[in-house]
């Protein structure tokens, strides 16, 4: 049989025992309920970029809740426009923004726009992989689809000026030149044709009725007429040359016929003299998500600051120089 003092020890271990149990009980359900009082907040998202050693930092971003941004583009007013997936439905549709970011109207789209622009007036023209339609910046009219390309087709970008709209086709190696309802005036077949490895093709209107294109194959930038002439070609210096396949992926003109560069590969964002000589830097790989080595579409308004769609934040990052 147990001793009277052994049997008093089991007791007590036992006790003990139980009141932890009770206790562990206890703190589970009470701190299950602090939980569900206060549910755990998601992770911050990335904090703005560093000023760069060109000058430039990160001022603010722009988001339209979880909602995905396929496309960006910017009016003469520094309106800024964006092709939008909506995080809920994925639906499509064109959400215009104040340049202090404040949504101004949102207009339902029936298909994706991959790429985006806005002709003097106000007209939104946006397109998907083979087709362009043209979007009246009020939303109040129909939009307009013009006649779909091949079925080998890759649209990546756009640009407008008060007589054309000029289309980059990355799958035929063309620049379509188009009037405003949508008729094709000429197709573009580039200086010794454009050489274009991948779906990297931009153009943007050199304000003189004709446009640039990047030929990225070459790493240069091409200017031509609307008739298709050839003007004249830049490239970085050879200090600063891009590097890798298909730079530059992106590219718009600024302020003293300056230009800025997205890269691909070894991701960075640069912003280039008309002799192609360095101005600086605007922000690099580390401004990123880690391992991204996507060329990101930007734009420019007239107060030369540079927004720069990053579909890892779901945000457009605006860049100013300090």
């Amino acid at each position: 049989m147990m001793e009277k003092n052994e049997y008093q020890e089991v007791r007590k271990a036992v006790m003990l025992v139980s009141a932890a149990i009770v206790i562990t009980i206890l703190t589970i359900i009470l701190t299950r309920s602090d939980a569900l009082r206060n549910p755990v907040k998601p992770v911050s998202p990335a904090p703005l970029a560093a000023v760069s050693d060109g000058g430039w930092r990160e001022a603010s971003r722009i988001r339209q809740g979880n909602d995905e941004f396929t496309a960006v583009a910017v009016d003469e007013q520094n309106k800024i426009y964006a092709g939008m997936k909506s995080s809920k439905d994925g639906r499509f549709y064109a959400a215009v923004f104040a340049a202090d970011g404040k949504l101004l109207k949102t207009i339902p789209l029936d298909a994706q726009a991959l790429s985006m622009t806005i002709a003097p007036g106000g007209i939104i023209y946006a397109a998907t992989e083979n087709q362009v339609s043209a979007i009246s910046s009020g939303g109040e009219l129909p939009v307009k689809k013009w006649q779909p390309l091949n079925g080998k087709a890759i649209l990546t970008s756009l640009a407008a000026d008060d007589k054309h709209v000029f289309a980059a086709d990355a799958g035929n190696r063309l620049v379509y030149v188009y009037d405003h309802d949508g008729r094709l005036v000429n197709t573009v077949k580039g200086n010794d044709g454009f050489k274009i490895p991948s779906p990297y093709f931009d153009v943007v209107s050199d304000g003189n009725g004709g446009f640039w294109a990047a030929d990225t194959g070459r790493h240069q930038l091409g200017n031509y007429t609307a008739a298709g002439r050839f003007i004249a070609m830049w490239q970085a210096d050879k200090d600063n040359g891009f590097l890798g396949c298909c730079n530059p992926a992106h590219f718009q003109l600024m302020s003293k016929e300056r230009i800025v560069t997205s890269e691909k590969g070894l991701v960075s964002i640069r912003v280039f003299g008309p002799d192609g000589k360095l101005e600086g830097e605007v922000c690099g790989q580390e401004a990123f998500e880690p391992g991204c080595t996507t060329g990101h579409s930007i734009a420019v308004d007239g107060s030369d600051r540079i927004i720069v769609l990053d579909p890892a934040e779901k945000a457009l990052r605006i860049f100013v120089h300090k």
